[in-house]
Formats: C-alpha cells, structure tokens, sequence
C-alpha cells in the first residue's frame, strides 16, 4: 500500500509504487545513450507516457466533468486538468505523426508504425488474483466452507 501524498481541500490521494513497493527498474541501453526514439524500448516509453498523463489526471476534480466544462469558452479556466489532458494526447499524437512521417526510408517507416503499435499495446499486468480466475478467498466466500 502506498501513503498518503498530498492535501487538496482535506483530500488526500494514495500513491503506490507497485505492489511490492518498489519501482520496476528503468529500461534504457546498457550503453545509457539514447539515440533514437527506438532504442527506448516500447515498455519504457509506455510507462514513462502513462507517468506524465497520470500526473495531470489524478488533479481532475469532480466539477470539471460537469457539463462538459472542458469544452466552450472559458474551458481552460473551468477545467485545467482536462484540457491538460486534451492538449497531452494532441501533442503525442503529434509526435507520434511526426516520427513516422520522419521516416524517409518505407521500412524505417514500417519499423516506426510497428514501434508505436508496440507501445500503445503495453498493458499493465494483471494482480495474481486476477489471472487465471478468481482468488481463493472468493471462491471460499462464494463455496461458503474453509
């Protein structure tokens, strides 16, 4: 479980590392370098992606969801998070246009499309309880025994 972080209005908000408290280790060359965008490997660059959209969304307030405050005028006023959010997903679709298109060679371009389709795959893994059905203790609650 991770600690309380913060205080927003005597809110406070959970952040936790993983489940057995620490970070997963960064995942660059052996080298340190990065040259290109592809040296970063796809489970990387997801993390990292999510990290920055996760920063932004965990500042989201209920009133910004009503009525659609993001949209209209005075939206960025009414709702800085989520236009934060909009303005986040339009920059790295973006960049993601632009790596590609930057691509001279068409199997560099491939490799690019194939690179991105990579990336934006990454799932998180599943809690040990989730795979490959129900936990123990639920199957002991809905058996009513043990």
């Amino acid at each position: 479980m991770g600690e309380p972080v913060g205080d927003r209005k005597g809110q406070q908000r959970i952040v936790s590392a993983s489940d057995n408290g620490a970070w997963p280790p960064l995942l660059i060359p052996r080298n340190g370098r990065i040259a290109k965008i592809t040296d970063v490997p796809p489970l990387e660059m997801a993390r990292q992606l999510t990290i920055i959209e996760f920063q932004h969304f965990q500042n989201i307030t209920m009133n910004e969801c009503l009525n659609k405050r993001w949209t209209g005028t005075g939206c960025d006023h009414l709702a800085p998070n989520i236009r934060a959010i909009i303005r986040m997903a339009n920059v790295v679709a973006g960049w993601v246009t632009t790596c590609i298109i930057g691509q001279r060679d068409v199997k560099a371009r491939a490799g690019m499309v194939k690179y991105w389709i990579q990336t934006s795959q990454v799932r998180a893994p599943r809690p040990p309880s989730e795979r490959g059905g129900p936990s123990k203790e639920l199957q002991r609650e809905v058996r009513g025994s043990d």
